[in-house]
């Protein structure tokens, strides 16, 4: 009954008195300059890079071939100047383990229309693995803390 006890202590506390989170993401801002698109990756919590990050570009004729592969300066910023000659939607992603963005660009034979930009998250497809795992490890902790704490006391 003692240990019932203590559990649902730790549950209800955990749940109705969450701490502030320390997570981040990472975010693409950019600018139009004459025809160049310059875009600055930062981390949405003000957190500075450390070290460039990786960038791939894909033109309108092949989304599984990058056209362009390179990588952010340290202070985060890439500039894009696509082929005019290619119209359509570029993807730029930009990135490096969880933590990114995805930019789409219309380009016509106008160049890039910047007004019709648009940022999707980045996709960490396994993102949900690790938090299984953490909650697998702690799960097992506390099953065998009580476990123990069991054998021994009795």
């Amino acid at each position: 009954m003692k240990t019932l006890l203590v559990t649902l202590t730790l549950i209800v506390s955990l749940a109705l008195f969450p701490a502030k989170a320390w997570a981040h993401s990472m975010w693409a801002d950019f600018q139009m300059n004459e025809q160049i698109l310059e875009i600055t990756t930062v981390f949405t919590n003000d957190e500075e890079l450390i070290e460039p990050v990786a960038v791939q570009v894909f033109a309108p004729t092949d989304a599984e071939q990058p056209w362009l592969e390179t990588s952010t300066d340290e202070n985060g910023f890439f500039a894009f100047e696509p082929d005019p000659t290619l119209e359509g939607e570029w993807t730029i992603y930009i990135g490096r383990g969880d933590h990114g963005d995805i930019l789409t660009v219309p380009v016509s034979n106008d160049g890039i229309d910047e007004w019709l930009i648009s940022q999707a998250p980045f996709n960490a497809p396994h993102w949900w693995m690790k938090q299984m795992a953490i909650g697998g490890v702690a799960f097992s902790s506390g099953l065998g803390s009580v476990m123990w704490s069991r054998r021994r006391w009795s």
